[in-house]
């Protein structure tokens, strides 16, 4: 899972939104969200919830859930690891 599937789950797991706000929110462009809502719902981590004045709503699944506490569990610990390694040689 890329960095914008990570930023697109976190943003759901907050509130259902559509194709156009998670463009606006990520920055990322709406042709790669696009794709990486494609991709995640093609992996069952978020579904469509609702159709509203042309655009598509998005909600996280218990699976996308599920794999977003995964994904936070190692991010932690590879910054802590990456905080570890700078403040050793830069003296934070």
């Amino acid at each position: 899972m890329d960095l914008l599937d990570l930023e697109i789950l976190s943003l759901l797991a907050l509130s259902e939104l559509s194709g156009a706000e998670l463009s606006e929110m990520t920055e990322a462009g709406e042709k790669r969200v696009k794709v990486s809502l494609r991709r995640l719902e093609h992996r069952g981590l978020i579904y469509r919830k609702a159709f509203t004045a042309g655009d598509v709503v998005f909600a996280i699944t218990e699976d996308g859930l599920e794999s977003l506490a995964r994904d936070y569990r190692r991010i932690r610990d590879l910054l802590s690891r990456i905080e570890e390694g700078v403040c050793l040689r830069m003296e934070c």
